[in-house]
């Protein structure tokens, strides 16, 4: 015997309710579990040298005498790239010579936020950023980078706000 909609009494339609809830979050659920472990954002800081990477594209970075260079970017169907410095900045129509800055704080690997409520998909994914906080010789300013990348992505974001001190 089925019963339709109308013939449930309260204890069947909360509990045919909650299991279609159930299965609905399940769902979707499982295929961001699923989109997330195909390409799980991974990183590794080991002394100087760090990376970032998914199945869709992998960076290195080095902090030496040079100053934070990209010292490789990899895609596949794509030609690597390195070594660049990680930005051309100019002060007071001058370029910045990235060696002559000083560290303030050493390259660490990071998790991302996720924000389930986010309007944005990208920060609703778990994600791995690498920073370091760079000063001018002078002290008169600071230099903070931020490579960034989620699950899945396939492309690195860099973020360099300038703060002064």
């Amino acid at each position: 015997m089925t019963l339709h909609s109308k013939d449930w009494n309260r204890r069947e339609f909360v509990q045919r309710g909650a299991a279609g809830l159930t299965a609905a979050w399940a769902l979707t659920h499982g295929l961001q579990a699923q989109a997330a472990a195909a390409g799980l954002a991974t990183g590794s800081v080991q002394g100087s040298r760090a990376r970032l990477g998914t199945h869709r594209c992998q960076a290195e970075w080095e902090l030496g005498a040079a100053g934070l260079r990209l010292v490789r970017l990899t895609a596949p169907g794509a030609p690597a790239l390195g070594p660049l410095a990680v930005c051309a900045l100019s002060l007071e129509g001058q370029p910045l010579d990235m060696a002559r800055l000083r560290v303030v704080r050493p390259l660490q690997l990071s998790s991302l936020p996720v924000n389930p409520a986010a309007a944005n998909r990208a920060e609703r994914l778990p994600g791995r950023q690498l920073t370091v906080t760079l000063a001018d010789p002078a002290g008169a300013w600071q230099l903070h980078w931020r490579a960034l990348l989620r699950a899945g992505s396939h492309y690195i974001r860099q973020e360099i706000p300038l703060q002064d001190r």
